[in-house]
């Protein structure tokens, strides 16, 4: 089995992907976060993708009146998050302070060493995509060895890349063998959607 943390694509036979919803930083400015009570929040098992994206979008104040607004939403209705973020890092941390409970995952990861385990610290989880394939992805594929199996999860967002490359390739970063990163990550996924 495969599991596609996020995507923007239908999948396949044998690919699992959790139903999500939520606020994209893009989108702050003219959408409006359904109230707590609202069905939405109860038909989904992933609030998301939300975030912050200091290249594109709504301003900084309104992404993170929008962003804070899920937070509070997974909080109170114990869910993950699936998050965006486009250098702000610092202020996810900062919020993450502020808000020290509930299962939180940046998706799309890109980034190093250092910064995987700044998350990891605060006990924010990563999902990696389709950038791993590429032979110039040293610096990601030393913090998915840092990691190691398990401590991610994968996805494919839109990049048009079939999951099972993004497995085949990670197995090999990692030298496990497809099979042991499949249960390993089930394993993670399972964890994370447990409540």
């Amino acid at each position: 089995m495969y599991i596609d943390f996020h995507t923007h694509r239908p999948v396949g036979v044998g690919v699992v992907t959790p139903r999500t919803y939520g606020i994209h930083p893009w989108d702050a400015e003219k959408a409006a976060v359904p109230p707590v009570d609202d069905a939405v929040w109860r038909m989904v098992e992933v609030i998301g993708e939300c975030g912050l994206d200091r290249v594109r979008g709504a301003s900084m104040e309104k992404q993170m009146a929008v962003f804070e607004q899920q937070i509070a939403i997974a909080a109170r209705l114990d869910k993950p998050l699936v998050i965006h973020c486009v250098r702000a890092y610092d202020l996810l941390l900062s919020l993450r302070k502020r808000w020290p409970m509930g299962r939180w995952v940046v998706h799309g990861f890109q980034g190093g060493v250092a910064l995987v385990q700044q998350l990891a610290e605060r006990q924010i989880g990563v999902s990696v995509g389709a950038r791993i394939l590429r032979p110039d992805s040293g610096k990601l594929r030393s913090a998915v060895v840092a990691l190691g199996s398990g401590g991610f999860l994968l996805e494919t967002d839109d990049s048009g890349v079939a999951i099972e490359d993004i497995y085949a390739t990670t197995a090999a970063v990692l030298g496990v063998s497809l099979r042991q990163l499949q249960d390993d990550i089930a394993e993670r996924y399972s964890q994370l959607l447990a409540h």
